[in-house]
């Protein structure tokens, strides 16, 4: 292929990217981020506005009323409906105008004029499928779905690439020098080499000489969802439940900001499901936000995506291998070749 060519495809790919990849799931944020009043939000570059309706089940739209563009945001929840602030036009959860009260003949009630994506509410997070059509399954690591494991959510908001975060997720060996200060991470050895386990839902990242360091895995899945689970060594002072285990996820809100949703769960049960929990609330949580601060101090501070020219050695397998499972990925959607 000729050189002019691939450029103009890496761009394109590149450009898909950095807002976030069409037809997959991504966590939007905690379930705590909208009660009973509608909320603006930017995710993949679009404005949207997320509410529940009067069932307290969350509806994701285009922050856009059909009639005049208005902000549903602006507006309130009335009889389980989005109710648009400025002329009062009513829309239901799947996008259709369901009422408007100034005028009840017109002929916009029973349209479906506001773009709308599914949302899936599980364990403190909520899940929306950016895509066209039905969405693929959704698939969550067993941490999320079975009743073994107790944990809780952190989320918040980075000014960087989502990509950056995807990148750091997969690189086992940041953690015993950009973490050294924070509680567990001076564990292990400083000098190892990294190992990929290629899997039909993601890769697996392993530190060849020192397995049960500080960190134990690092496994990425890319298939329908972005998510990261990661074992991290807890000495008994961090409570049962052996590793600490990390489910980890990132959200492009547009090119250079990002959402991240980071579970963390142990599996415990009974009365250590308890002492887990009042560890975690009293002690361990401040730890947990100490890491994520020291990350996120980190990659705000990087270029924007795409990174300059870099020079990368063996320990930057995980990142080589998210970017080019991403760059496929990027390259089978729309416009994307």
């Amino acid at each position: 292929m000729p050189d002019d060519i691939r450029a103009d495809l890496d761009s394109r790919a590149d450009a898909l990217l950095a807002k976030g990849l069409r037809n997959h799931w991504y966590c939007i944020g905690p379930s705590a981020l909208v009660a009973e009043k509608p909320v603006p939000i930017m995710r993949l570059g679009e404005k949207l506005v997320l509410w529940r309706d009067a069932a307290g089940k969350p509806h994701l739209q285009a922050d856009l009323c059909p009639h005049r563009n208005a902000p549903l945001s602006q507006g309130f929840v009335k009889d389980g409906l989005l109710t648009c602030a400025y002329h009062g036009v009513q829309i239901d959860g799947a996008g259709c105008i369901a009422g408007v009260p100034a005028f009840p003949p017109s002929n916009l009630v029973g349209q479906k004029l506001v773009q709308t994506y599914p949302v899936v509410e599980h364990f403190q997070g909520l899940w929306a499928y950016f895509g066209d059509g039905e969405p693929v399954p959704l698939e969550l690591p067993e941490e999320l779905t079975s009743t073994e494991w107790a944990g809780y959510i952190c989320s918040a908001t980075w000014r960087t690439s989502w990509l950056y975060i995807l990148e750091n997720l997969s690189d086992p060996m940041h953690t015993p020098y950009l973490h050294a200060a924070t509680f567990t991470m001076a564990y292990g050895q400083k000098h190892d080499e990294v190992v990929i386990d290629e899997q039909e839902s993601g890769f697996l990242v392993t530190r060849k000489y020192d397995p049960s360091s500080n960190i134990e895995q690092m496994f990425c899945h890319d298939r329908g969802a972005f998510w990261n689970r990661i074992g991290v060594f807890y000495p008994p002072a961090g409570g049962p439940g052996g590793y600490l285990r990390i489910i980890a996820t990132a959200c492009p809100i547009d090119e250079r900001a990002s959402q991240i949703n980071f579970w963390r769960l142990r599996k415990v049960s009974g009365w250590q499901r308890d002492m887990w929990r009042f560890l975690f609330q009293m002690k361990l949580e401040q730890f947990a936000w100490d890491a994520i601060d020291e990350d996120r101090v980190l990659l705000e501070g990087m270029p924007d995506w795409p990174p300059p020219a870099e020079n990368l050695y063996q320990h930057d397998l995980g990142v080589a291998r998210t970017r080019r499972r991403l760059r496929r990925a990027a390259e089978r959607q729309p416009g994307g070749r």
